[in-house]
C-alpha cells in the first residue's frame, strides 16, 4: 500500500506511471531507461486514452519493440481502471494536456505543443 491506497486501486495516471517506471527501470537498467523512457511523458488524449509521448520517433520505436509489453503489464497491475498505454512520439501529437492537470509526476518531462524552433544556419566566415 502507498499512502493508505492499495496499489491495484490507483487511478491517477501520474502516480501509476511513477510506480510502473520505477519497476521498469529496475528491470531494464539505468542506460536504456534514461535514454528512452525517462524523457517521455504520460498524456491523456481527447478520448481519455493514455499515451506515453516520447521525444523522438526512434525512442517511440525502441519502446514499442523493447518495453511496451512489459510497461502495459506493470500498468495493468497497478491501474484500478485497467487502462492500457499507447506510445506516440512528440511529432505525432497535437495539443494533448498532461495526464493530471493538477500535478505532474516528478520524473516526467513536460511536453510543449509548440513546434521546436528551427536550428539556425551555421555562420561561415
Amino acid at each position: 500500500m502507498i499512502g493508505g491506497v492499495a496499489m491495484a486501486g490507483m487511478t491517477d495516471p501520474n502516480r501509476i506511471w511513477t510506480e510502473a517506471a520505477d519497476r521498469l527501470k529496475a528491470e531494464i537498467g539505468d542506460g536504456p531507461f534514461s535514454s528512452y523512457i525517462a524523457p517521455s511523458a504520460v498524456r491523456v488524449d481527447s478520448q481519455g486514452n493514455l499515451i506515453l509521448v516520447t521525444p523522438t520517433a526512434y525512442a517511440r520505436d525502441w519502446v514499442r519493440k523493447n518495453a511496451l509489453r512489459r510497461m502495459n503489464e506493470l500498468w495493468l497491475g497497478l491501474d484500478g481502471l485497467s487502462r492500457r498505454l499507447e506510445v506516440r512520439c512528440r511529432a505525432e501529437m497535437g495539443s494533448v494536456p498532461p495526464a493530471s492537470a493538477s500535478r505532474e509526476a516528478p520524473r516526467l518531462s513536460s511536453i510543449s505543443s509548440a513546434p521546436a524552433a528551427a536550428p539556425s544556419a551555421p555562420a561561415f566566415a
